[in-house]
């Protein structure tokens, strides 16, 4: 079964934010042992709770931030 149309849907599908027709083909799909989107459902799980995770602010190093600013300055 040929299931890269649904590329762009399973974060959306696992953040329960997916339209409801793609959340119901995703489903269908798992239901039936799809390989492919299995795969694929896997790889998005590990990409949502890696982007969930909080992440502590850090300072940038001064002379990097004053760096910085110059060259967005001078564009």
């Amino acid at each position: 079964m040929d299931c890269k149309y649904l590329d762009e849907s399973y974060e959306l599908f696992l953040l329960a934010a997916a339209p409801p027709d793609v959340a119901a083909t995703i489903r269908e799909h798992v239901g039936r042992d799809c390989e492919y989107c299995l795969a694929h459902l896997r790889q998005a799980a590990q990409a949502v709770y890696f982007l969930c995770q909080p992440v502590r602010p850090i300072r940038p190093n001064p002379k990097v931030k004053t760096e910085l600013f110059h060259q967005i300055h001078r564009k």
